[in-house]
């Protein structure tokens, strides 16, 4: 870029902090050290990429340093072939982020502001390309672009196929009367504090009725790498509740293996939740025997109605470790 091209350098300085906030969150979570953005929403929309919301975010990064380089060249040699490079590009890129968008905020109900952050970064870029090249006709096309991926996502029903309620548990841990019992289907995060309030109260409990099926609704590797530890230590002991605890808790191994039942029942777990309209964590669906399925959603709801069927006698506060 030349000395004079104001335009052309707000331009790259807006692309580079675009590649290099990216490239930190990337960073921050190969490190383990988390992300910028740390909200629930955040991990629960990455649980929803194919490939992992890590992938996407160095694929985000790498692309932005690409169009660094790409508009770089063109703001300082004037190359028509740079230029519709760039352009082409950037509107590809508005059209990914709408699409995206569109699907997160009409589809999941949920806002990861990673995302927005990317979308606004992408506006702002589309804004100073065509301020350099006057050619505000760009700018109306790019936010067309954009406009059209997200109402395509907003009017989709994109939800796949419902599954079974069956389907969605990775574990069971039976009880006293065992299938003469109801049967509790509990669903929970490994982030959530009201969730290791129930599995702590319920690990106290020495005899009870029915089944309980566990399904959690995390799809990141690391939390999937953590119920899959409760899985296979099972020898350790026979008490469920207490295994997922202890493994919420636990460290990872460099490279730990996830079965595919864990990924498949925490997949369809996230669906199942999704389609039945539940908005949080915990949540506890009863099947009784006569059919009738009760919903419960929240920690006083689900202790009062334990409570209510003597399944509990009393209901208490774990510590900060869980």
């Amino acid at each position: 870029m030349h000395k004079t091209d104001r335009r052309g350098q707000l331009l790259g300085v807006l692309v580079l902090l675009c590649a290099v906030g990216l490239s930190l969150d990337y960073i921050l979570q190969s490190l383990g050290a988390g992300s910028l953005c740390g909200t629930q929403a955040c991990k629960v929309v990455g649980g929803y990429v194919r490939f992992g919301e890590k992938w996407l975010v160095m694929l985000g990064s790498l692309f932005f340093w690409i169009l660094f380089g790409l508009f770089f060249f063109a703001c300082r040699y004037e190359r028509q072939v740079l230029w519709r490079m760039s352009v082409l590009a950037l509107i590809g890129a508005m059209a990914f982020d709408g699409a995206l968008l569109g699907y997160q905020f009409m589809g999941l109900g949920l806002m990861c502001w990673i995302c927005v952050g990317v979308g606004a970064g992408l506006a702002l870029v589309l804004a100073a390309a065509a301020w350099r090249r006057r050619a505000w006709l760009l700018l109306a096309a790019g936010m067309a672009v954009w406009c059209g991926g997200f109402m395509a996502n907003s009017v989709l029903q994109l939800t796949p196929d419902m599954p079974r309620l069956e389907e969605t548990a990775f574990l069971e841990q039976s009880f006293a009367e065992g299938k003469n019992g109801p049967q509790y289907y509990f669903f929970f995060s490994l982030q959530c504090r009201h969730c290791s309030e129930v599995l702590y109260n319920m690990s106290r409990v020495s005899t009870a009725a029915g089944i309980w099926h566990f399904a959690a609704v995390n799809r990141d590797f690391a939390s999937r790498a953590k119920l899959a530890r409760a899985v296979r230590s099972s020898g350790n002991t026979s008490n469920t509740f207490k295994r997922i605890l202890l493994a919420k808790r636990a460290d990872l191994q460099e490279n730990p293996r996830v079965p595919p039942r864990v990924r498949r029942a925490t997949r369809k777990a996230g669906v199942y939740f999704k389609a039945m309209g539940f908005r949080g964590v915990p949540v506890l669906v009863v099947r009784k025997n006569s059919g009738v399925r009760i919903s419960l959603t929240g920690v006083e709801n689900i202790s009062r109605y334990l409570w209510e069927k003597g399944v509990i006698s009393e209901w208490a506060s774990p510590g900060k470790d869980y």
